[in-house]
């Protein structure tokens, strides 16, 4: 197994995620998407 590779891979996937999620939370701008807006910027 290498982990080095690994952990590239989820640290990209994770920062695609992240802008597609961000993405989707603009477009549909509700009470419940800024909840898990606050939640994601602080994970960040």
């Amino acid at each position: 197994m290498r982990i080095v590779s690994k952990l590239l891979y989820y640290n990209v996937f994770d920062k695609v995620i992240r802008i597609i999620y961000i993405a989707n939370v603009n477009k549909h701008s509700g009470s419940g998407t800024s909840n898990k807006m606050n939640t994601s910027i602080s994970l960040s």
